[in-house]
């Protein structure tokens, strides 16, 4: 057991408290931004801003998007979100130190710059109301608000999770969300904890460099000492969106059906998003990002394919050609592609093996003999199961499930940002990639993917 004196506390002039729990040489961390307020919590937020501003987080880092946050995550092996709680939004990690402060840059950068944009507010809603709908409407959700009515009457809407009501959300003005970002996220009632093997100084340095200023001759703080910090600014660029949108999408519902492919989409998401990414830096691209990501919906039942990219107008003719070409490539299976393959299948291997030893490492003699049973009815997924289910999969495999989910339909395009009649439309773009599936997705149905 760890005496409380042993936990090092650190609070700027401004109220942000950094809260270590340090283990020298451990070679792991966790670590958690939160951010908590009154504002966030139901029925206070209502309209659900808290939530919102979850999904605009990423949006509000100059040089990340949804997509290369979460290779990020996988690249660095990180058990990492950023979730909206029943009082607070926290962001929160889990891995080696250095891929834990690599992923808190990145989050810290996001809540304190704030340069969403209005057309982001509008393409960000959608998602947002489906999958509240979705939470709404499950049957979990449905018999817990019956319960809780049971026993609390009009006011259990109180005890349930922050999220918004959809209609609420359908309403969301950019304006209410720039409001509530600078009155509840902006640098108010914000704290930093970590336990591990990242230093107390190193952590209220890095909390320093990303919400205010050290004075000279900083110190390391006595416990409960207070680092007085009177110039303390936020960071807020402006940001000039001249950028081209544009997310291609192809229906994986086929390989979501199949019961031997679905286990496998992890890896092969991860190979593809880095092939391509790869193709296109080889081919000299222009473009500012590019991505990919295999999304679900319908309860994992079908899913597409997404390829999220943006590019200055003038590059978008020359951006698309690379990105046909890219494409080929990788459903030709080109050999120059087959070590980003193996990488990916290494990474996703290691996380599924971290995942399994942690799992045998918190379980006591007793409950691993519980799970083993379980295990044995198929109540639990074998990791050990899956795992060599993954480092068997070949590149040819993950090659053919890719062929096949890109000539299954012909894709549906959603471009955004500055764009003139140009361009293309899903059946142009299928014949411009030179495609000739069938339309399998009707168009608007598709889900709205966080774009580059």
């Amino acid at each position: 057991m760890r005496f409380f004196e042993q936990v090092q506390i650190t609070v700027l002039d401004n109220g942000f408290t950094v809260v270590t729990d340090y283990f020298p040489g451990h070679p792991k961390a966790a670590a958690s931004l939160v951010l908590a307020s009154g504002g966030f919590h139901d029925p206070l937020d209502q309209l659900g801003c808290a939530h919102f501003m979850e999904h605009m987080l990423t949006h509000a880092h100059p040089e990340m998007n949804q997509l290369a946050f979460n290779r990020m995550l996988k690249r660095k092996a990180i058990r990492g979100n950023v979730t909206t709680g029943k009082d607070n939004i926290q962001a929160f990690a889990e891995a080696r130190c250095d891929s834990v402060q690599e992923f808190m840059d990145v989050v810290a950068r996001m809540f304190v710059s704030g340069s969403f944009t209005r057309p982001q507010v509008e393409h960000e809603r959608q998602p947002i109301v489906d999958e509240m709908e979705e939470e709404h409407n499950s049957r979990e959700q449905i018999a817990t608000r019956a319960r809780l009515k049971a026993i609390y009457g009009d006011a259990a809407r109180a005890t349930l999770p922050v999220g918004g009501d959809p209609e609420h959300l359908k309403r969301i003005t950019y304006e209410q969300l720039q409001h509530f970002w600078h009155d509840n996220v902006v640098g108010k009632n914000m704290m930093y904890v970590s336990a591990g093997g990242i230093s107390h100084e190193d952590n209220v340095v890095f909390c320093a460099q990303h919400f205010g200023h050290l004075k000279p001759g900083y110190r390391r703080p006595r416990f409960g000492g207070k680092l007085m910090m009177r110039d303390f600014k936020f960071p807020m660029p402006e940001r000039q969106d001249d950028r081209v949108y544009m997310n291609i999408m192809f229906d994986a519902s086929q390989a979501f059906a199949n019961p031997m492919v679905k286990p496998k989409l992890e890896l092969v998401e991860s190979y593809f998003q880095t092939a391509l990414s790869e193709d296109i830096r080889f081919r000299g691209g222009q473009l500012y990002d590019i991505g990919a990501q295999i999304v679900p919906f319908n309860n994992s039942t079908q899913g597409v394919l997404a390829i999220a990219a943006n590019c200055h107008p003038d590059n978008y003719g020359k951006q698309l050609v690379a990105i046909r070409s890219s494409l080929h490539d990788i459903m030709g299976g080109d050999q120059r592609h087959r070590e980003a393959f193996e990488l990916s299948r290494e990474s996703i291997g290691n996380i599924v093996a971290e995942h399994a030893a942690d799992l045998a490492e918190s379980m006591s003699m007793r409950r691993q003999r519980i799970i083993d049973s379980l295990l044995k009815v198929g109540k639990l997924p074998d990791v050990k199961a899956e795992q060599a289910n993954l480092m068997a999969t070949t590149f040819e495999e993950a090659t053919a499930v890719i062929r096949d989910i890109i000539h299954a339909c012909v894709p549906v395009v959603d471009h955004r940002g500055h764009i003139d009649d140009q361009q293309l439309t899903g059946a142009q773009m299928g014949k411009f990639l030179g495609l000739k599936g069938r339309a399998l997705i009707p168009a608007g149905s598709a889900p709205r993917v966080a774009v580059a």
